[in-house]
């Protein structure tokens, strides 16, 4: 599995493109499951971890997904 773009949109969503084999397909179900447990100081890090999209071409799956950043209220 091939991480090919990390990028982040309005300063608040994750988005993450990449490669993989179709034997594989396995690894980015996997992967988007441990992004949605990740936790910071006992909070989960993001509020919302897309199910991946996939696309066959050739020999190649890509794959892409996004995240929302979870975002603290701020209180005075």
């Amino acid at each position: 599995m091939t991480l090919k773009q990390f990028d982040f949109k309005n300063g608040r969503t994750l988005i993450l493109e990449g490669t993989t084999t179709e034997a594989s397909r396995a690894d980015i179900t996997g992967f988007n499951s441990t992004l949605r447990a990740v936790e910071v100081n006992g909070k989960l890090l993001f509020s919302e971890v897309k199910p991946a999209t996939t696309q066959l071409r050739r020999n190649d799956l890509t794959w892409r997904f996004e995240a929302d950043l979870r975002r603290e209220d701020s209180a005075p």
